[in-house]
């Protein structure tokens, strides 16, 4: 089919013209139809044509939601359990949280093993901690840690708690230098 130039009715420019009976241009006859249909005029282009139709991509999955409404239910349960129990502790400093700090905003969790997967709402695997002492762990360095009096007390509970979170922190040290390779396979006998 051949079209052929004249000016379309609707917007008074000269197109090709792809609707004889209403003498419209395509940008103008797309619109005539997707209004007849019921749905939104599509976008168009500084030139004319019809931009892609984009979709916006959801920031967390189905299933990420529900794991973070699982996780949300183990924090409170482990709070309830830990306040019962009257070890309410930060797990850095083991000093007791305060209610006002938590109020305040003062308060997180950290994830001892990671926050993959099903980790992320592992009873065993969230503690609380002071924002604080939470991110001087994850930010500085290994060096700078061991000046501070509440790690190596941390370290200490940390070998106790759980062995694998341990280890992970003893490839900290190796990594930095503050072990060698036979007092690192020595701790591991």
């Amino acid at each position: 089919m051949k079209y052929e130039k004249g000016i379309c009715k609707e917007c008074g420019e000269e197109r090709y013209i792809v609707n004889r009976t209403h003498y419209l241009c395509s940008k103008c006859n797309t619109a005539r139809l997707r209004g007849q249909e019921g749905i939104q005029k599509p976008s168009f282009n500084d030139n004319g044509s019809v931009a892609p139709k984009r979709y916006k991509i959801a920031s967390r999955s189905p299933k990420r939601m529900e794991g973070e409404k699982k996780y949300e239910a183990v924090k409170k349960q482990k709070r309830l359990d830990m306040i019962e129990g009257g070890y309410y502790k930060c797990f850095f400093t083991n000093r007791y949280i305060r209610e006002e700090d938590e109020a305040n905003g003062l308060i997180t969790w950290h994830h001892v093993l990671g926050r993959t997967g099903a980790l992320l709402w592992d009873y065993r695997n969230i503690f609380p901690a002071y924002l604080e002492y939470h991110d001087r762990y994850h930010h500085e360095r290994v060096a700078t840690l061991m000046k501070e009096r509440w790690y190596k007390d941390f370290v200490n509970r940390l070998r106790q708690l759980n062995h694998k979170a341990y280890n992970k922190e003893m490839n900290r040290w190796f990594k930095a230098g503050f072990l060698d390779e036979e007092s690192l396979t020595e701790m591991f006998k």
